[in-house]
């Protein structure tokens, strides 16, 4: 299947675009062309030059002083909830040195793009490639395709797209630009505009751009369990954005269940229904946790309690019994402490739950998760008989 791929910006989460496009290789999609915006444009190039095993080099062993030149401390800030002194004092000094040398300093991240990158190896591809910036100096965004960037200054360019607001600006040709994501963070519309029908969008942004254009399919992969700053790249949490890039385009492809969970092969609508209303009968102490209610009638549950249930999982009008199900089943995942960045079919997650020794209880604590999971398996073995 061929696709043409969009990379959003986002810095330190790039990796989790990795994680993606690994999942993408594995299953044999053909990438015909990529646009990338700030690190997407950087992860797009080594697409573009066939280079996934660099790629992937690359994002396990990058640090902090591979970006940017500034103290530890300052650093920290980066991650750390709470400034104390050390940081604040190092924070002014660095940001005083920033409003002198107007950014912060990113050599470090220009040796990096010219260690990994190989122009000669990048033009011969067969793959498409663009790219998204901003130019301060005529005060508009650019979108740059590799014919339209001269030879030798494709290092530019990529940098030029990933200068981050606090970073310096680059200059390209007495022009100074700025990252790409101020215009277009989300860098579909190049890819529509230049003909490709069959586009999938890796989203890591702030905010998630649902994109529409008729008579063109785009297919969105992006987190649904929130990723972290922009400038964090502690090696844990690179390898977790990595995972979660990987698992997350899986179940984008094989519509698979679950928001921090990948869950296949969940019973119907109807099974589900039944179930629920089995708690009922079987367990009104675990109602009464879900639904923030004690139902006192069937007709209670329908008219008051299922609405109740779907505000406490935050679930929208669209969502039906299966996704309420999965809310459920995710809530007793994490407090039995299962694995995270596995397939589960639906049976063997309500077993393993039932079996598991919990880390730290909570909620209702593990005694009444096992008694919620043994009711499950139950009814669950009733199903699969018939």
């Amino acid at each position: 299947m061929e696709q043409a791929i969009a990379l959003e910006g986002g810095g330190a989460k790039g990796a989790y675009e990795i994680g993606a496009l690994r999942a993408l290789k594995e299953r044999k999609i053909t990438i015909i062309a990529v646009a990338g915006t700030s690190i997407g444009a950087m992860n797009g190039a080594m697409i573009v030059m066939d280079a996934m095993e660099e790629a992937e080099d690359l994002w396990r062993n990058i640090q902090f002083e591979d970006i940017l030149s500034c103290p530890q401390a300052l650093q920290e800030i980066f991650w750390d909830e709470k400034l104390n002194m050390k940081q604040a004092q190092a924070a002014f000094q660095t940001f005083r040195q920033m409003i002198h040398d107007r950014g912060l300093d990113s050599t470090p991240l220009r040796n990096l793009v010219d260690r990994y990158l190989d122009e000669d190896r990048f033009r011969k591809s067969d793959i498409d490639y663009g790219l998204v910036t901003y130019s301060v100096t005529d005060r508009k965004g650019v979108v740059k395709f590799r014919d339209e960037i001269p030879v030798g200054e494709l290092g530019d360019y990529i940098l030029a797209s990933a200068a981050y607001p606090l970073f310096q600006m680059v200059e390209i040709e007495g022009k100074k630009y700025i990252d790409g994501g101020i215009y277009d963070n989300s860098p579909v519309r190049m890819l529509v505009e230049r003909g490709y029908k069959q586009i999938i969008c890796i989203q890591i942004g702030a905010t998630r751009v649902v994109h529409d254009y008729p008579g063109v399919n785009v297919t969105h992969i992006y987190p649904r369990v929130p990723l972290g700053h922009a400038l964090d790249v502690r090696r844990e949490k690179l390898e977790l954005y990595t995972q979660q890039g990987y698992f997350d385009t899986i179940r984008t492809l094989d519509s698979l269940f679950g928001n921090r969970f990948y869950i296949k092969d969940l019973p119907s609508e109807a099974k589900l229904l039944e179930l629920i209303l089995a708690f009922y009968q079987d367990d009104s102490e675990w109602i009464q946790w879900v639904m923030g209610m004690k139902p006192d009638s069937l007709r209670a549950i329908f008219e008051e309690g299922l609405g109740k249930a779907w505000k406490r999982y935050g679930l929208d009008r669209h969502a039906g019994y299966q996704d309420l199900f999965v809310m459920i089943l995710e809530e007793a995942a994490v407090e039995a402490g299962l694995e995270r960045f596995k397939i589960y079919d639906f049976w063997d997650l309500v077993t393993r739950i039932e079996k598991a020794q919990p880390k730290e209880p909570v909620n209702l604590g593990i005694k009444s998760q096992s008694r919620l999971m043994s009711i499950v398996h139950r009814r669950l073995s009733k199903w699969r008989k018939v």
